[in-house]
């Protein structure tokens, strides 16, 4: 989960200068979140835990604040310079799909 966490952060902010990515982003990472939180639902996992990460996954929570220079922006997103090809080519954690390994 904190990997998903991790890298949404990055793709949520890097992609919110194209709103066209943006929402798409935002689209599928909602799905994912919904799945996760299926499965952990269906793994018994306390709801405090499951309320916990659905709202750290809130894209407005993954998104740097308001106030935050664009410059600091830029940064994060120069740091991560390949992110466009790592969500293009699925090289990402995608919850759907690994979490219910991991209760195997």
């Amino acid at each position: 989960l904190t990997q998903a966490l991790a890298e949404h952060r990055v793709f949520l902010t890097c992609s919110s200068l194209d709103s066209t990515i943006h929402v798409q982003i935002i689209k599928n990472w909602q799905r994912d979140v919904d799945a996760a939180t299926a499965t952990l639902t269906a793994n018994n996992i306390p709801p405090e835990v499951i309320a916990a990460f659905t709202t750290a996954a809130k894209p407005e929570n993954l998104l740097p604040a308001p106030d935050t220079p664009y410059e600091d922006v830029l940064q994060i997103c120069a740091a991560q310079p390949d992110w466009q090809q790592a969500y293009a080519m699925l090289n990402i954690t995608i919850l759907e799909l690994k979490l219910p390994r991991v209760f195997e």
